[in-house]
């Protein structure tokens, strides 16, 4: 094989690779910098995150020693900070939306939003919504499904260890 082919080589696969790494920092700099808003949050409420979790867009997290939840989301104008004090609420459950109007099972329903629906313990308390996926700036449902089963799960094991 001819030195110059070989280097040409290597030149066209660095260059092929390049957006892939660049795409793999630009992923690692966002999620430092979420992780750095919600560490702050956190921090405002004199706590400490006992675990967390990335989806493209959002960072969840739990202080257990408090039983606080926090979800920060960066959307592409705005960013959405929301705490919820657990010892407020009974339950956490998944709420599925779909778009106009249909249920789950008809034809043609696409999911249009998935929440955390808090219940509150109080009769006259409001329930409390934390939306995981909005089909208007995610295109990532599976992820974003799983993601806040796995939450619903945490959550309310985290209710049943503090009622």
């Amino acid at each position: 094989m001819d030195l110059g082919t070989l280097i040409t080589g290597l030149f066209m696969l660095g260059l092929c690779a390049l957006p892939f790494v660049l795409m793999h920092f630009n992923r690692k700099k966002i999620k430092k910098q979420m992780l750095f808003s919600i560490s702050k949050m956190v921090s405002n409420e004199k706590g400490k995150l006992s675990d967390f979790e990335f989806t493209p867009n959002s960072i969840i997290g739990i202080d257990e020693n408090q039983s606080k939840v926090f979800l920060y989301k960066k959307h592409k104008d705005r960013e959405t900070r929301e705490f919820v004090k657990l010892e407020d609420y009974e339950k956490c459950e998944l709420e599925k939306t779909f778009s106009h109007g249909k249920r789950e099972g008809q034809d043609n329903s696409e999911i249009e939003r998935v929440n955390l629906k808090f219940t509150p313990k109080t009769k006259g308390g409001e329930t409390l919504l934390m939306e995981f996926y909005n089909s208007n700036e995610s295109f990532n449902l599976k992820d974003e499904l799983e993601f806040a089963k796995n939450w619903e799960t945490k959550i309310n094991n985290q209710l049943y260890r503090i009622a």
